[in-house]
């Protein structure tokens, strides 16, 4: 675990807890970028190989975030409790929201709401 000039990251194989409850396990390399918050309970995971993933400044993980290797998230997004980034380096744009339960299944322009297991994407 490195931590530099504000910005966390976690190295493959890690698993991370901190106050008993958040917990981070990553066969990849997570990059956390500033004011990143997970709230209480909250956790991600990540398994198989491929690219790190980076998580950008001010977003909130809302409870599990499933993630694949090489997600790219944008700043200021936020995540509802268990969102699943399906197999693929998908972008998650900045300012996006995505909602209880989604399915992420191709890339979120920025600004948009994704909502339901089908991984509805709607733009502002």
């Amino acid at each position: 675990m490195n931590k530099s000039a504000g910005i966390l990251e976690i190295e493959a194989g890690i698993t991370v807890m901190h106050n008993g409850f958040e917990r981070i396990f990553s066969s990849v390399p997570i990059h956390f970028g500033k004011g990143v918050s997970l709230a209480n309970g909250a956790y991600i995971y990540c398994t198989g190989k491929g690219d790190d993933i980076y998580i950008g400044d001010y977003s909130i993980i809302g409870g599990e975030l499933i993630l694949s290797p090489g997600t790219r998230i944008g700043t200021h997004c936020s995540f509802g409790t268990g969102t699943i980034i399906v197999a693929g380096s998908f972008c998650i744009g900045n300012g996006c929201v995505m909602s209880h339960g989604c399915t992420i299944t191709q890339d979120v322009p920025d600004n948009s709401l994704v909502i339901g297991r089908r991984g509805l994407i709607f733009n502002k």
